[in-house]
């Protein structure tokens, strides 16, 4: 039964992740702590249960996406591909 309300509210986050994808960390967090309170996830396997790897090379990325976009290479790349050139705007 545990895994069916899970599946519920797995669902259920992607759904409001994407309707106020603005408040994406609200929402994780809200349905983290409904985890906890119904039991899903015992309050002493929090820590554990948290995948740091995967947190850590996803911050990764995302760092490495803002500097990508502030250098305006996707601009530049895209100029090239459209004008031939470097910078025909």
């Amino acid at each position: 039964m545990k895994e069916i309300i899970a599946l519920v509210l797995f669902i259920l986050m992607s759904i409001l992740m994407f309707v106020f994808s603005n408040r994406r960390e609200y929402t994780a967090l809200l349905c983290a702590l409904v985890y906890v309170l119904l039991g899903i996830l015992p309050a002493d396997n929090i820590v554990k249960s948290i995948d740091f790897n995967v947190l850590f090379m996803m911050s990764g990325t995302m760092i490495v996406v803002y500097y990508f976009i502030e250098s305006r290479m996707p601009v530049l790349a895209g100029n090239l591909f459209v004008w031939g050139q470097y910078g025909k705007v």
